[in-house]
């Protein structure tokens, strides 16, 4: 099978901590039996070993828009794609839809994150503005199959309206020899990990106020590892409720050292606004940790191997009463960890190649 996989960009790793591992492993797995073209929008600092083009903008803009087109094109005219997938709705899953059309091929598009979000708290989401919306709903009605990454994303999908010929329910999987199960033993201090990118859609400044009242009750710790896109202010909040020696944060980590902070963990802590699927969720429950936070992503969809409230109070007496019993802790550990690699990234890889399948054959 021939295939074509266009992102914005995140094909392997950056200096700064960038990359999106779950789309470069998916192309790197499918490349192993299928011949895979990957397309960024934006420059690749460190290419992993795929067939990629990319332009030399660091950025996306219009041209590398356009020139990623002209490339598709006359790759498929050489030699024809079966399967052209963008991840976003736009502009990689547009391009997706338009190249496929131009050529022949059965086009994808993956929703990644915005598409069917709205948070009119910090303005976050496609939703609350119209034109994205529109474009949004314009390519999924256009592509031959639209995948989203968790139910809760799947219940928005269809309640702002969206239409697709064909949807489909495919999270994203990790790699067990990554994220290998180890989890620590549940004692004092309660040990606490959150991992992403510092941004407000992740609402990091309640995760640290849940953080302080589980502290002030029980020894605690919290360790935060991802990038800082928010200029030190999370650190300052840190500073205002006295948890300095509570909270440690480590800026981005690789995978391997990410995996580790997961195994020395007892509890995932996360309450984002919202997640289309929240990976850091299956990660940390392949790896041995329990995923606590908001009902969002995957977490809404697993709430027997999650522990989440949208209320503060109800969180935090629930994470204490799983960090009370030892039977409960374990059984959610367990059930985790199954899920988890019941869908780990081969089976995400193989499922992506049945898709592909079926719309060949119905073509």
């Amino acid at each position: 099978m021939r295939i074509a996989l266009i992102t914005p960009g995140g094909l392997g790793p950056t200096a700064g901590g960038g990359g999106i591992p779950v789309i470069t492993r998916l192309a790197e797995m499918l490349a192993e039996d299928h011949c895979v073209t990957a397309f960024s929008l934006s420059r690749v600092e460190q290419p992993p070993e795929l067939n990629i083009w990319h332009p030399d903008t660091q950025s996306v803009t219009r041209s590398s828009v356009l020139q990623a087109l002209r490339a598709l094109i006359n790759e498929g005219r050489r030699t024809p794609f079966d399967v052209i997938h963008g991840f976003w709705s736009f502009p990689a899953g547009a391009l997706a839809v338009v190249a496929a059309k131009l050529t022949g091929a059965r086009s994808v598009v993956t929703l990644q994150g915005a598409e069917t979000a709205a948070v009119p708290e910090i303005g976050y989401g496609d939703l609350l503005n119209r034109y994205h919306t529109m474009r949004s709903r314009l390519t999924c009605r256009a592509a031959n199959a639209v995948v989203l990454l968790s139910h809760l994303q799947e219940r928005a999908f269809h309640n702002a309206g969206f239409r697709a010929r064909q949807t489909e329910v495919i999270p994203w999987g990790v790699p067990d020899s990554v994220f290998r199960y180890a989890p620590s033993v549940l004692s004092e201090p309660l040990q606490f990990v959150h991992v992403a990118n510092l941004t407000e859609v992740k609402n990091q400044a309640r995760m640290l106020r849940v953080f302080g009242q589980i502290a002030a009750r029980r020894p605690a710790e919290l360790t935060i590892v991802g990038p800082d896109h928010m200029q030190g202010r999370l650190q300052a909040i840190t500073r205002e409720l006295g948890l300095t020696d509570r909270v440690r944060f480590t800026g981005y980590l690789p995978q391997p050292a990410v995996a580790e902070a997961y195994r020395k963990a007892h509890f995932l802590l996360h309450t984002a606004y919202w997640e289309s699927q929240g990976v850091a969720a299956i990660e940390a429950a392949m790896s041995g940790a329990v995923p606590c936070g908001t009902p969002t992503g995957c977490m809404a969809d697993r709430d027997d191997a999650c522990v989440t409230s949208d209320d503060d109070d109800e969180l935090i007496e629930a994470i204490l009463d799983v960090a009370d019993d030892q039977t409960a802790y374990r059984a959610m550990l367990d059930t985790g960890r199954a899920t988890a690699a019941a869908q780990d990234s081969t089976w995400n890889a193989a499922t992506y190649v049945a898709l592909y399948s079926r719309l060949l054959a119905a073509a």
